[in-house]
């Protein structure tokens, strides 16, 4: 069989494999709390999906599956000069044609063209989002504390060495900060913050730091990302709640759904209490939970289907550093509010919890140069081991 006739065959298969968007806020369906997730026009969405069948190798059939005609059509369309071909072809065309629908828009917007595409009664209106309240100063600095003591017990690094560290990325990147507007005249120093601003810098400077030293000590970083998060998480909870603890009370239901259902109201209560601490100490400017349905929690208990939700965090006053650490290549970020949520839902015993957060503009806007990213979205996943 030739090439082509194989790039045809696995075109036509592909139409019946079932596809996963790439992990990307716009392509990515999440339970959230009354936000939207970048609304698009029925062309651009037609696009997306389009590179996404042809631009991926999850479309390929199971070579187990499909035997060796199967293999033959995978090497024909993932290693040949022709498959290879199409599918950058059909990535870089689509990814032209996105680029020109967002022009489009903005020509559109700006002289009043396109009525029917300017009749939005149906979005909801723009999310107001209040400032955060004063930071706790002190809270912040235990949380760099804390931070700080976790890496050095886990990388077995002396906590002079690490101060100096910190200290020198300071001196580095605080002429950038000042030239974004940022004064840090009042700062007494990099563990010490009194605003907002100072502890998004404070907590960019040593998360930079840390990642530095993972990097220059070639230190396996999955293993350490998950037991830096889960401590740190732990004693995030013990601070923000400190007459509660971690550990799930036990239970005293004669059915496993039952425990199930017992821990997990706990959890949420605690998590209620961690989001409460987060706004009073001026570390989120406004908390949307949605709202867990009953039938998917005892869906959930019965281990028919994992347990899937949401909780928005709106004017994060990390926000800023986190995104700058993971456009930079970084992949340990200062999402403190995560750290602590994760850690309450891994007391629920049998279970295995993953969450993804997604940095969300809240509100709808046609044209791209306009997104503003006001918002972290964190999305729960609970599914029974």
């Amino acid at each position: 069989m030739t090439i082509r006739r194989l790039v045809l065959v696995w075109m036509l298969l592909a139409n019946t494999v079932r596809v996963e968007a790439w992990s990307s806020p716009s392509k990515r369906k999440v339970d959230q709390p009354s936000t939207s997730v970048f609304k698009s026009s029925h062309r651009r969405q037609f696009l997306h999906n389009l590179l996404v069948v042809v631009g991926t190798t999850t479309a390929v059939p199971d070579i187990a599956s499909a035997g060796a005609v199967g293999e033959q059509i995978n090497k024909a369309v993932t290693q040949s000069d022709l498959g290879l071909s199409v599918r950058r072809s059909v990535v870089g065309g689509a990814q032209t044609m996105d680029k020109l629908d967002g022009q489009w828009e903005r020509l559109s917007d700006r002289f009043g063209l396109g009525s029917e595409r300017s009749k939005r009664d149906s979005l909801s209106p723009p999310k107001v989002i209040p400032n955060p309240k004063p930071l706790d100063s002190a809270l912040a600095s235990k949380i760099l504390d804390i931070t700080d003591a976790t890496f050095a017990q886990l990388t077995n690094t002396r906590s002079a060495d690490l101060s100096k560290r910190i200290q020198n990325v300071a001196a580095t990147v605080q002429p950038s900060f000042a030239r974004s507007g940022l004064s840090l005249a009042a700062m007494e120093s990099p563990s010490k913050p009194s605003t907002g601003e100072e502890f998004n810098f404070a907590s960019y400077i040593h998360f930079k730091a840390y990642s530095d030293v993972l990097i220059e000590r070639k230190i396996d970083f999955p293993g350490f990302k998950k037991d830096f998060e889960r401590q740190v998480g732990q004693k995030l909870v013990a601070l923000f709640l400190p007459s509660s603890s971690v550990e799930s009370s036990s239970s005293s239901g004669s059915e496993i759904q039952e425990r199930r259902q017992v821990m997990l109201k706990e959890a949420l209560e605690k998590i209620n209490g961690v989001c409460e601490a987060l706004l009073a100490k001026g570390l989120v400017a406004q908390i949307d939970q949605a709202a867990l349905d009953a039938e998917k929690v005892a869906d959930w208990s019965e281990d028919l289907s994992t347990l899937t939700w949401s909780i928005a965090l709106d004017g994060d006053v990390t926000m800023k550093s986190q995104i700058l650490l993971q456009e930079q290549g970084f992949r340990l970020y200062p999402n403190y509010g995560r750290y602590a949520i994760q850690s309450i839902l891994q007391s629920v015993e049998g279970q295995r919890v993953s969450t993804d957060d997604y940095y969300m503009d809240p509100d709808y806007n046609s044209n791209p140069d306009m997104f503003r990213v006001q918002e972290i979205l964190i999305n729960i996943e609970i599914e029974s081991i």
